[in-house]
């Protein structure tokens, strides 16, 4: 699962009206005795705006992050005479990073060529002579560093739900709950839905452990915040996901608690065929080696083998593993929180209902060696 981003970054091409400065090479900014201008400003909005230039009108509270271009009196008279786009009051070039755009120099190069076709059909060069026009800018690579590094201070500022907030656990007093999931404990893991008389809560005819209820901030966080926003990655709070460079995880499960979900073999009546049922099988599972996480085992030592499968093995298993990148703006790199959200809360535990971990081994961990 990965999150819909939405970036911006906005040029507006109106005359600056201070005395002329002269470009500071380091960092494109303007050197003077006067309070600079600003050159660039970042913001994170999400109300809906319309601007003059925009190539697709902005979707009511789509997630933004705004990257605006403010011009400098560096964009001298003679360079902004030779821009097509200086009639335009400001236009907006989009990134939709859920597939494989990413915010760089080549894709916003690429969407300000369409620009120019649309706005200034008649213009006579290319979208890198308009870019450097704008940005006051005397070769490609400078506007090719530029651009990327701006683009870089987007994704470092984009705001973020740490992952503590996703269960919020922490905050009510429990601030182990979240190790105690990710090791197959937890009332999350270890409960299936009951209609026993001596349940607690008892309320007449309402069961008791319904997954829907007690999952619900998760559907919450999923709805509300991981489709368009970024989450932080486990490893905040919970030490199965720190220090691991093969950039890696893996979750397996080794129960189903939920019927009527076409996945796995709980079925109602719930207190009869959902005891002890299985996820659907698809890890042959061969060994388990208990000393490499003596928490979730509980013993400092120790090992299982399993040399069959399924009935004459281990039973039914079901892993789901996830990976990233080492360029850490990478968008599975960026948003390997929300994927470890997904693959171990929102997919397998709130909807298909599968829980607990294999014994002797924790339930989700990063790939460490």
């Amino acid at each position: 699962m990965l999150a819909l981003e939405r970036s911006e970054l906005k040029i507006s091409t109106k005359n600056a009206t201070k005395s002329p400065k002269t470009k500071d090479p380091s960092d494109f900014q303007t050197v003077d005795t006067a309070p600079p201008l600003p050159h660039a400003e970042l913001g994170h909005d999400i109300s809906p705006r319309y601007h003059q230039g925009y190539i697709a009108d902005r979707p009511e509270r789509s997630h933004q992050l705004g990257l605006l271009h403010l011009p400098t009196t560096s964009n001298t008279a003679a360079a902004m005479s030779i821009t097509c786009l200086s009639s335009v009051e400001s236009f907006a070039l989009y990134f939709e990073t859920s597939g494989r755009q990413q915010c760089n120099w080549s894709v916003f190069r690429d969407r300000l060529d369409v620009e120019l076709k649309r706005e200034t059909p008649n213009c006579p060069h290319d979208a890198t002579t308009e870019l450097l026009a704008l940005l006051g800018l005397d070769a490609e690579p400078d506007a090719v560093d530029y651009i990327n590094s701006k683009c870089q201070l987007v994704y470092d500022n984009q705001p973020q739900m740490d992952w503590e907030a996703v269960t919020k656990k922490q905050a009510y007093g429990q601030p182990l709950f979240d190790q105690t999931y990710y090791d197959g404990g937890s009332y999350l893991n270890e409960y299936y839905e009951t209609n026993v008389d001596n349940r607690v809560p008892y309320v007449v005819n309402k069961a008791a452990n319904v997954l829907k209820k007690d999952g619900s901030r998760i559907d919450d966080v999923y709805e509300a915040y991981a489709k368009e926003g970024k989450i932080g990655y486990a490893d905040e709070v919970v030490d199965n996901f720190q220090n691991c460079p093969l950039r890696a995880a893996m979750c397996c499960f080794a129960s189903d608690r939920q019927a009527g979900d076409n996945n796995g073999n709980c079925a109602k009546p719930y207190d009869e065929n959902c005891v002890n049922a299985d996820p659907a099988d698809n890890t042959d599972l061969c060994y388990v080696d208990m000393k490499r996480h003596a928490r979730a085992s509980g013993t400092d030592g120790g090992f299982a083998l399993y040399p069959g499968d399924n009935a004459d093995g281990e039973g039914s298993i079901h892993c789901h593993g996830l990976a990233w990148g080492d360029d850490d703006y990478d968008i599975e790199s960026r948003y390997k929180g929300n994927n470890i959200f997904y693959v171990s809360m929102y997919d397998h535990l709130y909807t298909r209902g599968y829980a607990r971990n294999v014994p002797g081994a924790p339930m989700c961990k990063s790939e460490c060696s």
